[in-house]
């Protein structure tokens, strides 16, 4: 009972907050269950950061675990080239939006173009331009080798 009594009101709120809705926003719920092994430092997973923003989007490729760009996501490949001055990306076919439209070179061009992110500067002034080479196909070019 006093579980009850000490939740309710953290439980209206919540309520509240996810009935008004204003068309320009997104409301997320997360549930999770902090068990005894969630809490040990061997355990792996639970929320992280970075549930909350594979949420909202994706990266081309991905640090994993302790291996560096080992992991693919939005690209389904990439080479980067031999001078290291460019990187190209072959994106993963049938890659959607929430609203069922294609993810396309374009989209990404313009995400990273309006990257306001922490390294948006570092990435910004390495990054001589992207350019779409076809309907899955991009290429990342920079001002110098990219080592």
């Amino acid at each position: 009972m006093a579980t009850t009594a000490l939740a309710a009101p953290f439980a209206q709120r919540a309520y509240a907050a996810a009935s008004v809705v204003h068309s320009d926003s997104m409301v997320m719920a997360w549930y999770q269950c902090r068990t005894p092994l969630a809490r040990s430092a061997a355990a792996r997973g639970g929320a992280t950061p970075d549930n909350f923003l594979n949420v909202l989007h994706d990266a081309l490729i991905k640090n994993f675990h302790d291996e560096l760009y080992d992991h693919v996501a939005l690209a389904e490949r990439y080479e980067f080239a031999e001078d290291a001055r460019s990187t190209t990306f072959w994106l993963r076919p049938g890659v959607k939006f929430h609203n069922c439209a294609p993810v396309t070179p374009d989209d990404v061009k313009w995400s990273y173009e309006h990257y306001h992110g922490a390294w948006a500067k570092v990435l910004h002034d390495k990054t001589d331009g992207v350019v779409i080479l076809d309907d899955r196909t991009l290429r990342f070019d920079f001002k110098e080798p990219l080592v």
